[in-house]
């Protein structure tokens, strides 16, 4: 198979993977640019963020005291963050 024939049948374009690549951001975070996009859309900078745990506290804290299931993307996100900070930083 070829590379389209792979693309057309997993329904992902060259777009979509680079999208969903993780990047070095400037304050050394690793966030894909769907991951920026949606925390800008829920107004949050990830620039202003030192370390991963604080860009975790600062979903929690947007998140807090909103409607059951209005954030689910936002939570969906903290838990995956939660988790790379879990085997990046303390599990050494």
């Amino acid at each position: 198979m070829t590379d389209k024939e792979i693309d057309e049948l997993v329904g992902l374009t060259k777009k979509d993977l680079a999208r969903n690549e993780l990047k070095a951001r400037k304050n050394n975070l690793l966030l894909t640019d769907a991951q920026v996009d949606l925390l800008t859309l829920n107004g949050i900078d990830p620039g202003k963020c030192g370390s991963v745990s604080e860009l975790i506290y600062m979903i929690n804290k947007r998140i807090e005291g909103s409607d059951e299931d209005e954030y689910p993307d936002l939570e969906n996100l903290a838990a995956v963050l939660d988790e790379r900070r879990y085997y990046e930083e303390i599990n050494k």
